[in-house]
């Protein structure tokens, strides 16, 4: 039962079959072992149709079921700031002080916990460190990041494909705003790129290496900035690398393609036939492939 559970990782489509086993689950085991993983597992499939308030009511069935662990309590009130407070904050300043503030409490909580939760503290951190790429504070978060990733005792790949899928978002954006005063300097230029291709690899580990298994939440994020960093490399390197200019295409195909029907997705269409059409001023696009 557990094993079916876990399938949500890569099996989205049986949602209905893998929420009967998390049931019948807890219909036997009420406070079992796997109870806490398997009303988290419910409140994802809640949140996965846009009913909050049954997944916010199975996050609080966790944290206030007697004797519950501290991985799952944790990761319960991980859960409720990352959908219920960043995820509603939009860039509103404020909300996302808050959230942050609230990442950061659950770090300290959980870190009182020891090794018990030491996972759940570092997922906090990373969570502070998105609400510092939000409100801008890039240098900030790009720090936060780094102390998860260059720590070789951090073994845990779905903590970690987070923390490269933040870590990618702080150094692009840096190089954004360092492009902007690029002008005809060229060892500006040169840094910009090299920022550029940092970030790039960063997003590489998320979608290719740690991939659906281990960054189902990460995968969407990294794909689209991918594709947009290979944009940014190719226009800022002259609009001529015509290997750089397909595979950054080909990213925005793939983006475009795991998006959901809505505004952003039309708005990042159009942003990927803007590049599209870049693309074919500097490269002669061969027949075949003409019209994809």
């Amino acid at each position: 039962l557990y094993q079916a559970m876990l399938a949500h990782q890569v099996a989205w489509q049986k949602m209905d079959d893998i929420e009967a086993s998390a049931d019948a689950y807890l219909a036997a085991f009420p406070k079992g072992f796997y109870a806490g993983p398997a009303l988290l597992l419910k409140a994802r499939l809640a949140a996965n149709k846009g009913d909050a308030t049954t997944a916010r009511k199975h996050l609080d069935a966790v944290t206030n079921m007697t004797g519950m662990n501290a991985r799952d309590y944790f990761e319960a009130e991980l859960a409720k700031v990352q959908w219920f407070k960043l995820g509603t904050a939009g860039r509103h300043k404020g909300k996302l002080a808050d959230a942050e503030r609230s990442f950061r409490q659950i770090a300290g909580a959980a870190g009182s916990k020891g090794d018990e939760a030491r996972i759940q503290k570092l997922k906090a951190l990373v969570g502070a460190g998105r609400c510092l790429v939000y409100l801008g504070k890039l240098p900030e978060a790009q720090r936060e990041f780094e102390s998860i990733t260059k720590d070789n005792s951090v073994g845990d790949k779905t903590l970690l494909a987070a923390a490269y899928n933040g870590l990618g978002d702080a150094i692009y954006g840096q190089a954004r705003e360092a492009a902007k005063d690029v002008g005809e300097d060229e060892a500006k230029r040169k840094a910009v790129l090299s920022s550029l291709t940092q970030a790039a690899l960063h997003y590489f580990r998320v979608t290719e290496f740690y991939g659906v298994d281990y960054a189902p939440d990460e995968i969407m994020n990294a794909t689209m900035n991918a594709a947009r960093v290979l944009a940014s490399q190719f226009v800022i390197s002259g609009g001529k690398d015509c290997v750089l200019g397909s595979r950054a295409y080909r990213y925005y195909r793939t983006a475009y393609g795991l998006m959901g029907r809505g505004e952003a997705k039309t708005q990042f269409g159009r942003e990927a036939l803007q590049f599209k059409k870049d693309y074919d001023a500097g490269c002669k696009v061969p027949e075949a492939d003409a019209g994809k």
